[in-house]
Formats: C-alpha cells, structure tokens, sequence
C-alpha cells in the first residue's frame, strides 16, 4: 500500500481520459502533475519518464545512429553475437532506430533548463512508486529499472549507513517484480535477467540470467521484438558458461516461461 507520504500528494480523484499533453514541457509539466496528483497513472508514467531519460537530449538523425552503430562495432573488443553468430549492422541499426524513436516521442519539447536532476529523481521516484502501488504494470517496470541509480551514485559508506534505506528500497523492487511475475507479463522475465546479470537485486548468477532471458526470447513479448533483438542480452551471461551449464539454463528458462507466461514460442 502507499506510504504517508504517497498519500498526501496524491488524491482519489478518477483519473483523465483526455489525450496526455506533448507539446512544450515547461508548461505540459504544471498540466502532467495535476492529473498525476488526481491518480492518473500514465500521466505520472509519462512524467516520470520525461524526468529520467530526457536530460540531456537533442535529435539524432538516421545518419548519425548509422555513423554510431559502424564506429561501435569498429571500437568493439567483443563483437555482438546471437547463438554464436554476429549480429548483423542492420540489426543493430534498427535496435537504435527504434531507441531513438521513443526517446523522440517522448522528449520533443524539452531543453537542459527544464531539469533539476537531484529533484527530479526523487519526484519520478515517488510518481513511480504512486502507479505501481495503484497496481500499475508498467509502472512496476519503469521503477525497477531506474530505482537503484540513485543509490550506486553514493559511495559504499553512505550505503552502510543508509542499509535500511537500500534493504526497503530491494524489498520494493522484488515485490514489485513478483507481481509482474504473477501477473503473466513476460517482462518481468528480462527485468529478472538483469538483476541476475548485473547482481543489482540478486546475488550476481549468470546461469539464472541466462534462464531469465532465455525464458523472455522464447515468450510472445520477445518474439514481437525479432528473433535477433529478444536473443541479443543472452551472449553476456553465455560468455561465462559451459555447453552443460547453457543447456541446464535453458531447460530451467522453459521452465520459468510456463510458470509465468504460457507455452514457449517456436525456437527462432
């Protein structure tokens, strides 16, 4: 349930059911607050979002991701690979075409002066934490992802002393995913491989990121991603395994994909 703090900035007001403002954000800002404050989810989505990935945007054209993707791969010491296969350019455009397309939809009409970063964190936080606990799918997603930067910003002294902070701000994190989990969403597959993968949430275990990952490119949600963009997060934790530990991950993802979301997909 929200907390007291929760409670007071937001009231029970029904959410709107007028289009979302996307114009200018210095003043779409004052309109996307209101309605979060009444209880409309995707306006404290919308708002949370802008806060976190929108500093520091500009445009980028086609020609610029294009000139990216090539210098990357050129820079690359290991190079992207699917099943042991490198991944084409073309794919690899496509993924930061597709990135960059969000982040347009999402950021048009913001500039730098828009942003108090130290302020914003703590406001997209307490908007995520509002829409999760009013049983917010999406909202549950986007605050695992962003919940923990704040807190690898600080060093390891200021976590000690804060430990009850971060062991609430965990606890958050695992219930929220577990209902996402239940719920039959197949992202919580991918958030629960990254978690493993980087040892955020979870002790580090790659053998469960793999399962984790494995389970999200053979799920419906993966497979409207491609075959090659669902399977790109497996060659990280594939690096470090064995041929017997790869398969063993891979039965356990099957495993894990019926329990969450239904019967696999046809292998790709």
């Amino acid at each position: 349930t929200p907390n007291r703090q929760n409670a007071s900035y937001y009231n029970s007001a029904p959410p709107s059911t007028e289009p979302l403002p996307s114009g200018d954000f210095a003043n779409d800002r004052i309109e996307l607050e209101r309605r979060a404050r009444a209880g409309d989810n995707k306006a404290a989505l919308r708002l949370a979002g802008i806060l976190t990935k929108c500093p520091g945007y500009r445009p980028v054209t086609d020609a610029e991701l294009e000139d990216r993707v090539v210098d990357g791969l050129a820079r690359a010491r290991h190079a992207p690979t699917v099943d042991g296969k490198p991944l084409p350019a073309d794919v690899l455009l496509e993924y930061a075409q597709r990135n960059q397309r969000e982040r347009n939809a999402l950021c048009a009409g913001t500039k730098e002066t828009d942003f108090d970063p130290e302020g914003d964190r703590e406001t997209a936080l307490r908007l995520l934490q509002r829409a999760a606990d009013a049983g917010d799918l999406d909202a549950m997603i986007e605050y695992g992802t962003f919940d923990f930067y704040d807190l690898r910003m600080n060093s390891q002294a200021w976590l000690v002393d804060h430990a009850e902070v971060v062991r609430e701000r965990k606890q958050r994190v695992a219930d929220y995913l577990g209902r996402v989990f239940a719920s039959g969403d197949a992202r919580a597959l991918q958030a629960y491989g990254n978690e493993y993968l980087y040892g955020r949430l979870f002790p580090r275990d790659v053998r469960k990121a793999y399962a984790y990952y494995y389970a999200f490119s053979r799920s419906a949600a993966g497979g409207e991603s491609g075959p090659w963009l669902s399977r790109m997060p497996l060659q990280f934790p594939a690096r470090e395994l064995s041929p017997e530990q790869l398969t063993q991950a891979q039965n356990e993802g099957l495993a894990l994909l019926a329990q969450c979301c239904g019967v696999a997909e046809p292998a790709r």
